[in-house]
């Protein structure tokens, strides 16, 4: 779960599975971003979608294979398109490839587009999980980098008061940030 996988090895997969069919049981992929230069993202090899249906669940992952999205593939038969439900097929944007900085830029397609069914409540670095109104795909939440200003209010005294008695008993106010 919540996983972001990259390889920039053009003649391997970031995922190379060698199941037998009959082994597959109760197996979830899910919120992963699974990106590289391959051919192949994930391969389940010698295995057709149909023979692992109802064990193994593919659900909320981002698919992208850099140079275009068209021509990857999960099995061992590039007709069989399976990518399981709620999948995305484009480029994660990341914030650097070359920097290998595999955060998610604001425009990025992954920004709560997962499930929050088991994800961990912090993504890689420790942050919350969710940061916007649904999880992020991959292995980071996207933090915004605004910065809004904080927000006064409940404020007992007038700007600019002058005068205040030393016997006054307290003095309040409230202070939010919008970004916690």
């Amino acid at each position: 779960y919540c996983n972001t996988l990259y390889n920039g090895d053009s003649s391997n997969s970031p995922i190379r599975i060698f199941p037998s069919a009959g082994n597959i049981i109760n197996v979830i992929i899910r919120n992963n971003i699974i990106s590289g230069t391959a051919y192949d993202m994930i391969i389940f090899q010698e295995l057709r979608s149909t023979e692992v249906s109802g064990r193994l669940t593919l659900t909320h992952n981002l698919y992208y294979r850099f140079g275009g999205s068209e021509g990857h593939n999960l099995w061992k038969d590039g007709a069989d398109k399976s990518w399981g439900t709620s999948y995305v097929l484009t480029d994660a944007k990341y914030v650097s490839r070359s920097d290998s900085n595999l955060r998610l830029q604001s425009t990025s397609p992954a920004i709560n587009a997962g499930t929050s069914s088991t994800a961990p409540s912090t993504d890689f670095g420790g942050v919350a999980r969710p940061q916007g109104t649904g999880i992020d795909i991959g292995a980071y939440e996207y933090v915004s980098t605004t910065n809004n200003p904080v927000v006064f209010s409940s404020i007992n005294l007038v700007n600019g008061s002058t005068n205040v008695p030393i016997t006054t008993a307290s003095l309040s106010l409230y202070i939010n940030d919008p970004e916690g």
